[in-house]
């Protein structure tokens, strides 16, 4: 059987995802495998249409794709958005019809669901036959445990493909329907101001606390430019920022240099960019469109370059709202990880707006409900209680930080100063509560008074809470 493997990790052979692959082609010799390292090569690939060609062509005599890369932001690194899209403008798609896939996707279980559902539905828009994913953490190949969960995940994926194993859809095809969108009017005259400046008083405040458009419009989105216009009319005061302005010198690296001071070892700015026009802001707007279930590849390199900030949720308290032209009916996946994102980083989601309404009126009047409630949070700062998705999220973190401390070195002082070390095992007052409620509980007869005498003693609580506050 012939394997073709496409690896994203900007390490490429020192990837610790593609150890994985090397395990399995030790312990799989009678395979022809082949790796392409499209991560650590994406310049070239953006260069050569030779290389696109020359991938294009081991996926077309293949029986079997492994996508294979590290989980960045939620998602899959900018380098494995990137390549896709070359391999479409080249006109190359076309060779994974049909192909069966799987997926080795290796992080410390921080949203690799997500990351893992996304590639899963941009195979199936492909025209592949994905069979599973193994979602590994990063140390999995040093426990006999982990090797061997590799090893089964290889046997049934290459069992499968000899068996010509009949594979089920998980997500909905693109529906034609949806995907027409009403046309906003106006929108091929709109010009979007860089950082549209106005003389009214309120505006001159709100822009001294800081509303912030992110975008990467372009001339073609109409749709998207009069949103964001319509956004600037009530909120005149907002900052835009156009991704496209920026020079990115490319995508993530990976390479930790940043952990110790907080600067990204490329010399293209973005830490003080992004320090400077962004993380000021009270209240980010994204505004963009969507492409391939998520956003241009523009986005995930921004994304993925965030980094240089490690894992620290400097923005929390403030809030978030999106403008999006595009079906996210069509989008369970890039929906889920935008309000996961939020949630993990603190930040107040206003809303998510899209112009998939049945009438331009109600786009309109949609983006002017955000409008008015951007206006507001820059003041009120709203909040709310975090969900699974934000708690559980931090959780991951907070136990990693702790051990890598020696190494993150500024994610721990953040950590320390924010209070995120909540470790439950610190809490000696509630243990030892705990303890003699359950050493009353081996009574039989306590246990059946117990369950009033707790519900009384809460009902006290909060009575003296409420009345006091």
């Amino acid at each position: 059987m012939k394997i073709t493997v496409i690896s994203a990790s900007p390490k490429g052979q020192g990837s610790i995802t593609w150890q994985s692959v090397r395990y399995l082609e030790k312990h799989n010799p009678s395979h022809e495998w082949q790796t392409f390292h499209v991560g650590k090569k994406i310049k070239g690939y953006q260069k050569k249409r030779e290389l696109l060609e020359e991938l294009a062509a081991s996926v077309e005599k293949s029986e079997l794709v492994l996508w294979v890369y590290p989980v960045y932001t939620f998602v899959v690194p900018w380098q494995m958005m990137e390549i896709l899209d070359l391999l479409r403008d080249a006109g190359l798609e076309g060779s994974f019809k049909g192909k069966y896939c799987a997926q080795i996707v290796t992080s410390k279980h921080f949203y690799d669901d997500t990351a893992r559902d996304y590639m899963h539905q941009v195979a199936e828009s492909l025209g592949m036959k994905h069979l599973e994913a193994l979602t590994a953490d990063m140390d999995d190949l040093d426990a006999a445990a982990g090797r061997k969960q590799l090893l089964d995940f290889g046997v049934r994926v290459v069992e499968s493909v000899e068996c010509s194993r009949p594979v089920g859809r998980r997500f909905a095809a693109v529906n034609p329907d949806r995907q027409k969108l009403v046309a906003l009017p106006g929108g091929a005259e709109i010009e979007i101001p860089q950082s549209p400046v106005s003389s009214d008083s309120d505006a001159q405040e709100l822009a001294g606390h800081g509303v912030v458009i992110v975008t990467d419009c372009r001339d073609e989105d109409a749709n998207l430019k009069v949103m964001i216009a319509r956004f600037l009319e009530k909120v005149p005061g907002a900052r835009v920022v156009n991704l496209n302005d920026f020079a990115f010198k490319g995508g993530c690296l990976g390479c930790f240099q940043c952990a110790f001071d907080g600067k990204c070892v490329y010399p293209d700015g973005f830490d003080r960019f992004h320090r400077e026009e962004v993380m000021s802001a009270d209240c980010l707007i994204y505004a963009g469109s969507i492409d391939r279930h998520w956003f241009r590849p523009v986005w995930k390199c921004y994304d993925d370059r965030q980094f240089y900030n490690g894992h620290r949720t400097t923005m929390m308290g403030k809030s978030i709202g999106y403008l999006i032209s595009g079906s996210l009916q069509e989008e369970p996946v890039m929906r889920r990880i935008l309000e996961s994102r939020a949630e993990v980083g603190h930040l107040f989601m206003l809303d998510i707006v899209t112009d998939e309404s049945s009438s331009s009126e109600e786009t309109l009047a949609l983006v002017d409900s955000l409008a008015e409630r951007a206006g507001r949070a820059v003041k009120e700062f709203p909040s709310r209680p975090a969900s699974f998705a934000g708690v559980g999220g931090m959780k991951v973190f907070r136990d990693l930080i702790y051990v890598m401390r020696g190494l993150m070195q500024e994610d721990h002082r953040f950590y320390k100063k924010k209070g995120i070390y909540d470790f439950p095992h610190r809490k000696v007052r509630t243990i030892l509560q705990m303890k003699m409620v359950g050493l009353l509980m081996k009574s039989p007869k306590m246990r059946k008074q117990g369950a009033k005498v707790m519900d009384e003693a809460m009902q006290k609580k909060y009575d003296k809470i409420i009345e006091k506050y």
